[in-house]
């Protein structure tokens, strides 16, 4: 496109992650995230057991990667464990359940 390299890095607090998205890289550097001339977001949560969190794509035409950094969880219906990951790619929203304590990575894309 034509667009001027650029470089950016941020540290993020840790306490905005616990049981809720935060946005770590968005196409409008939403909600203080990293800013990416892509449509893609990255975004990660650190869930207690037992705890759950929605996440909706930004467009019905993305899908999403979920992976699992640490710990368990479940997410339609399929059992994660540490780094394992699973494909988004037929609902426009989905739930991560954790069956212990986990931190989870989104990463949603145009497919």
């Amino acid at each position: 496109l034509g667009l001027v390299p650029r470089y950016e890095e941020k540290k993020f607090d840790i306490a905005g992650r616990k049981n809720t998205w935060q946005v770590l890289v968005s196409p409008g550097g939403e909600a203080g995230s990293l800013r990416i001339f892509q449509q893609a977001w990255f975004s990660i949560v650190d869930l207690d057991a037992l705890q759950k969190v929605p996440y909706t794509l930004h467009s019905a035409a993305n899908g999403a990667y979920v992976f699992v950094i640490d710990g368990g969880v479940v997410v339609s219906e399929v059992l994660l464990a540490r780094r394992d990951g699973l494909e988004i790619g037929d609902a426009q929203a989905f739930t991560v359940e954790a069956n212990e304590s986990a931190t989870v990575l989104v990463v949603e894309v145009l497919v």
